[in-house]
């Protein structure tokens, strides 16, 4: 019963790092153009590539829990 609760706190903490990751590079363009527009899409220019390998690299890991023999490990990567 406790598998959806880590598999909740373990998506919230993940994209919240993304989220300030992210953020900070827009905040960063925005505060030396001052252009809204330009902030965000460089910004996520910027991170995309980054945010991308990141998310590869988690979804092998967490492939392979799937292939554990515990039980509890096995649930949690194919949740």
């Amino acid at each position: 019963m406790f598998t959806p609760i880590i598999m909740f706190c373990v998506a919230f903490g993940l994209s919240m790092d993304y989220e300030v990751f992210v953020l900070s590079r827009i905040k960063e363009v925005y505060d030396s153009t001052g252009d809204n527009d330009l902030a965000v899409a460089r910004g996520l220019e910027q991170t995309g590539g980054i945010v991308t390998a990141a998310a590869k690299v988690l979804a092998m890991a967490f492939g392979a829990f799937v292939l554990s023999e515990v039980s509890v490990v096995k649930m949690l990567g194919f949740g």
